[in-house]
């Protein structure tokens, strides 16, 4: 007997923790890429040469990351067919219209709400959040700032496309589809887009990474695939890397996180957010998800 996704079913009496599971199994594998990534990186370029940096990156996104979540899957009484949602997918025009206009709607949300954000801090807490950020956003853009067309497919592919085949494999994939078994998808959503916020270690893009999250929940479970969180988190990605190659994009996006008056930021963050939750809402509508509230 099987459920909606072909995975077995037990009726109830199979005892093993689905929650448990999907949770140590995301933090491991994390930890893992970062020891990995740490070792690849020492190893390959002692001296910080960038092209030999990323491509240590782009190694331990494939063995440390992406093998080890896709080998976790055989641990699961689910399956990698059903904690991959590889069976059955109901993938329509909503969910990739969706897809496409997150990246935005989220940006504007993460450009204004980082304007609040440090006119609401006491000057003690910004000052240190404001440069702790800077010097994330100056590793990323060192990280992906080889230069030629090798540099530029090598950006693209450690920043932009293994990261989201990769993340959305390991939590809307393992975490979030070992969680629904015993949670819920509501739950199992919002509990998984809490721990891929946080586990990107950036104070200061919290909640655009919970509303990413919840996106991304959303795609994957309303449409019983993978591909479209995979395609709204590649293109997010990409605008990101293409930024650092082009100082129109990387001027506009300093500009609109750093020099928003509050009378813009404050509409704009509200508007944004609003936009969000409609998108969510006409997403399931039409997606016969989960059950929104009338």
């Amino acid at each position: 007997m099987s459920d909606e996704y072909g995975a077995p079913q037990y009726g109830g009496q199979f005892p093993f923790p689905h929650t448990l599971f999907g949770i140590l199994c995301t933090v491991g594998v994390m930890f893992l890429y970062q020891f990995g990534y740490g070792f690849l990186s020492y190893s390959l370029s002692p001296q910080g040469n960038s092209m030999l940096t990323l491509l240590a990156h782009i190694g331990a996104q494939i063995f440390f990351f992406l093998a080890p979540a896709l080998a976790v899957c055989g641990l699961s009484p689910l399956g990698m067919n059903g904690l991959l949602r590889l069976v059955s997918p109901r993938i329509s025009l909503v969910h990739i219209i969706v897809a496409i206009a997150l990246p935005v709607v989220v940006q504007l949300f993460a450009s204004s709400s980082v304007t609040i954000l440090y006119t609401a801090l006491p000057v003690a807490l910004a000052e240190p959040l404001r440069e702790y950020s800077d010097t994330l956003r100056e590793t990323m853009e060192k990280l992906f700032s080889a230069g030629g067309v090798l540099g530029v497919t090598l950006a693209i592919t450690g920043g932009a496309l293994l990261p989201a085949v990769a993340e959305e494999i390991l939590f809307r994939g393992v975490m979030q589809r070992s969680l629904e078994e015993r949670l819920g998808a509501p739950v199992a959503i919002t509990h998984t887009a809490m721990l891929f916020a946080v586990i990107h270690l950036n104070p200061e893009s919290l909640l655009p990474l919970i509303m990413f999250g919840v996106g991304f929940g959303i795609l994957a479970y309303t449409s019983r695939s993978l591909l479209p969180a995979m395609l709204c988190h590649f293109a997010n990605n990409l605008l990101a890397v293409l930024s650092g190659f082009s100082p129109s994009l990387r001027s506009t996006d300093e500009w609109m996180s750093s020099s928003l008056p509050p009378l813009v930021a404050v509409p704009l963050c509200a508007a944004s957010l609003f936009v969000f939750v409609m998108l969510m809402r006409w997403l399931l509508r039409h997606s016969r998800g989960i059950p929104v509230p009338s």
